[in-house]
């Protein structure tokens, strides 16, 4: 390209769509200026004046040698989100070398992309993403102040029955903070790591030395915080009756909890134990406590379907869940 010739650099820079000059190196004098940069600057570009830093966003290439890296390496570089103070209007910048009739550096051609709603775009998904973790960390805080003022009636209460209903439902209110702890913004929504979310409860119950160890598998799944929640309760219930009524005095056994994903989209969880299993004639979830009849209610709003296997030894749980 001969750069001695204005009116051809001209003919062809008006041509595009966007802002775009050609300025000589090392001088930095300004040879060309299209349409679309008079457009979108103003006119504050003049030809044959000198580029300088001060000069709107496309002088943000002169900042610590930026436009003299590019006549020197031969090497395109480019500028993110360079915004126009005048007009608040976002601009990508792309200075590329010019080598004239030979291989020598003689100039540099400078582009400016607008990016406006690409980079509101990110500032208003950054703004939902604190949104909703400062919502889940208040949520999380108030659940906590709930346990502690449950704890306290606890302590004051002499009756054993009602300590112990207290204490269940202060593990359900601790379940639910925890989950809140752990969600995170995907696809729009809040979703947690159910994966990681068991191997953390197993290594909890396990470390607690409360009832019997838990062991865990699980494939991969992220699942919307409003599922993850309602499953964490299901398996607290669970393994919480396998602790109780599983083993005897004495006895040592784990709690096994499975979550693999099915061939149809769905998800199939199992919690089972070695134990002394339930008799065939007994239906746990009309005889049973209040936790299974919750389970029972958990499952049913997940829309998944819950059977028990009393093969053996011991007892399992099988809950098959839908695709969402």
């Amino acid at each position: 390209m001969d750069l001695s010739d204005p009116a051809l650099l001209l003919s062809i820079l008006d041509l595009m769509p966007t802002p775009a000059l050609v300025a000589e190196w090392p001088s930095r004098r300004i040879l060309c200026v299209n349409a679309a940069a008079e457009d979108a600057f103003g006119g504050c570009l003049m030809e044959h004046a000198i580029l300088k830093a001060s000069d709107p966003v496309f002088g943000a290439v002169c900042a610590d040698g930026g436009i003299d890296a590019v006549g020197s390496s031969g090497r395109r570089e480019q500028w993110s989100a360079v915004i126009d103070p005048a007009t608040d209007v976002c601009w990508d910048l792309a200075c590329s070398p010019l080598t004239g009739g030979g291989r020598q550096i003689a100039g540099v051609l400078l582009t400016a992309q607008d990016v406006t709603s690409r980079e509101r775009l990110a500032a208003a998904e950054a703004a939902h993403v604190q949104a909703v973790r400062e919502a889940n960390h208040r949520a999380k805080n108030t659940l906590q102040l709930i346990t502690s003022l449950l704890t306290l009636q606890t302590l004051s209460t002499p009756h054993p029955d009602v300590r112990r209903t207290l204490q269940d439902c202060c593990g359900r209110i601790g379940i639910i903070a925890q989950l809140h702890q752990k969600a995170r913004l995907e696809h729009g929504a809040p979703r947690v790591d159910f994966a990681a979310y068991l191997h953390d409860m197993a290594n909890d119950v396990t470390a607690a030395g409360r009832g019997c160890p838990v062991v865990t598998e699980s494939d991969a799944a992220l699942l919307p915080a409003e599922t993850a929640v309602s499953l964490a309760l299901i398996i607290n219930e669970l393994v919480n009756n396998a602790a109780r009524h599983a083993y005897g005095a004495g006895e040592g056994g784990v709690v096994s909890v499975t979550l693999r994903a099915g061939a149809d989209g769905g998800r199939q969880l199992v919690v089972s134990d070695r134990g002394i299993g339930i008799p065939a004639e007994c239906d746990p979830f009309r005889q049973g406590g209040m936790g299974l009849k919750m389970t029972r209610a958990f499952v049913s709003q997940l829309r998944g379907r819950i059977a028990i296997d009393r093969t053996g030894p011991g007892v399992a749980f099988v809950i098959d869940l839908p695709a969402p």
